[in-house]
């Protein structure tokens, strides 16, 4: 028969549960998954104007993405630092741009999403998108209170990583944003670089 080795990693190897070192049995370790679901609202990404790939999100209170549903807009990342928790904490340098044609991605974390929206706002941003900051979690949904913009919504970190990576290297992204209608909550899956494939730290082996 086929048996779970165990939860006892942290142990170490060899450390099997009573009946999966049986006489006779096949014991099986956990293995971490090489892409992670997210479940939301999707809309649509391309990198370069090439092939389409569906993103979820998780919108605010605020979700009027109607300006920008029919012709894909480019992503606006206020740091190139993905570690950056403290994102679009402080008003926005003078260097910065006019972000009222562009989606503004910002890192979560350190202070209140309104804030941050807040300050893109100030120098014209009508739409924002946060990462998250914790990887593999589920997507939860935030309030950017009075924020001054039309559309906020919440993505995985994974998605956010990757577009912040992609235009480091000197592509361009853009998005096309959608309407969240319950109706059409879907899954989309990131890849899991030096995670996937390898043994979850919980699972005995050996």
């Amino acid at each position: 028969c086929t048996l779970a080795a165990g939860n006892d990693g942290r142990s170490g190897a060899f450390d099997a549960s009573e009946a999966a070192d049986g006489k006779g049995v096949t014991a099986i370790a956990s293995f971490e998954s090489t892409d992670y679901p997210s479940f939301g609202y999707p809309s649509k990404e391309y990198i370069d104007g090439g092939e389409e790939k569906v993103f979820v999100n998780a919108p605010s209170e605020a979700y009027n993405w109607t300006g920008i549903s029919n012709t894909p807009v480019p992503i606006y990342p206020l740091s190139l630092d993905i570690t950056n928790n403290a994102d679009g904490c402080d008003p926005l340098p003078d260097t910065t741009p006019d972000l009222s044609g562009y989606v503004v991605l910002i890192r979560r974390g350190t202070c209140y999403f309104s804030d941050k929206a807040s300050h893109a706002a100030a120098k014209g941003a009508k739409y924002v998108l946060f990462y998250d900051s914790y990887l593999d979690t589920t997507l939860s949904r935030y309030s950017i209170q009075n924020a001054n913009v039309s559309a906020a919504a919440m993505i995985p970190a994974r998605t956010g990583q990757r577009w912040v990576n992609a235009i480091k290297a000197g592509h361009n992204v853009t998005v096309l944003m959608q309407y969240p209608r319950d109706a059409d909550r879907s899954l989309a899956f990131e890849k899991r670089p030096g995670v996937g494939g390898s043994l979850s730290t919980f699972t005995s082996w050996g």
